[in-house]
């Protein structure tokens, strides 16, 4: 039987999660200078200006810096930490699975030095929470079958995470809208100011929103087909049940899982404290039944 479980809470596994929670707290600090400055800062400036009519032009002028700023500097450097994660994560999972690193794929494994450099930027809370990181229930099955369910855990817990994340970037955008719309409506703006300050601002706010909706967007898409052959593999390794078969395909899907780890956008932050507990409950639950069809749970 699977001693994933178990290992899991090795402290060589509980550092590389501490380093992944770092990373991710970096990349969250800059994601939110990125949305202050790209949306509430426009947003304030729009409502302010409304009614300081000096305002309006370097409000126009802030929204086209900040959006060159966020392309030639933010935005890179969240893509960067976003890589180092995924590097991160694939240690761990390959280390816990017993599978060949991939160099091809991945590269160069992470250097202990900055794994613990990163760890230290995990908070305390977040290391209560890093135990027990894939379902206990796995207990029961072989190790092959205990790593495809990890593998579907993995992909179930992020589709869930950018479901949401998509949805609120569709939503407040176009509340903010409305409602700058309706209130320079009221103010009977002219042409010149209901540019200066709706149009400009408004522009900055929708086109973050709309790019950063259109990448959780794609990472759902491609996190269901990546999915879908996750289920093929567990059928096939239920009715065929042959372990070199499936050793090979959980090296295939792990390829394609870093892959969309590294290219995969942040979720909003602080989504994920808050579907947290739901999302955990169903993922448990979700493998519990897998195991039950398959006969290794009564």
């Amino acid at each position: 039987m699977s001693d994933i479980h178990l290992r899991q809470n090795d402290n060589h596994f509980q550092t590389l999660l501490s380093a992944r929670s770092g990373i991710y707290r970096l990349a969250t600090m800059w994601q939110i200078t990125q949305i202050t400055l790209t949306l509430a800062v426009p947003v304030v400036l729009s409502f302010t200006s409304l009614h300081f009519a000096w305002l309006r032009p370097y409000v126009a002028c802030y929204a086209l810096f900040v959006s060159i700023l966020d392309i030639l500097l933010i935005d890179r450097l969240i893509k960067r930490f976003i890589k180092q994660s995924a590097l991160v994560s694939e240690m761990f999972d390959t280390d816990l699975f017993r599978v060949a690193w991939n160099a091809f794929v991945c590269g160069k494994r992470m250097q202990p030095e900055d794994i613990r450099d990163f760890s230290k930027y995990c908070s305390v809370d977040s290391k209560t929470k890093l135990g027990d990181w894939y379902p206990i229930a796995i207990a029961a099955a072989p190790h092959d079958v205990a790593t495809l369910i990890c593998q579907r855990t993995n992909l179930f817990y992020d589709g869930r995470v950018r479901g949401r994340s998509a949805w609120l970037l569709l939503a407040l955008p176009i509340i903010y809208v409305v409602v700058i719309l309706a209130m320079a409506l009221w103010w009977s703006l002219s042409f010149n100011d209901l540019v200066l300050t709706v149009v400009s601002p408004s522009a900055a706010v929708l086109i973050w929103s709309l790019r950063e909706r259109f990448r959780q967007l794609d990472a759902i898409a491609a996190g269901e087909s990546l999915r879908g052959e996750v289920e093929k593999s567990w059928q096939s390794l239920l009715e065929a049940g042959s372990e070199q078969s499936a050793d090979s395909r959980i090296r295939q899907l792990q390829d394609s899982i870093f892959l969309r780890r590294s290219q995969n956008p942040l979720p909003l932050p602080f989504i994920y404290r808050f579907i947290r507990s739901g999302s955990e409950d169903a993922m448990n639950f979700g493998a519990e039944n897998l195991l039950k069809d398959a006969g290794y749970l009564p």
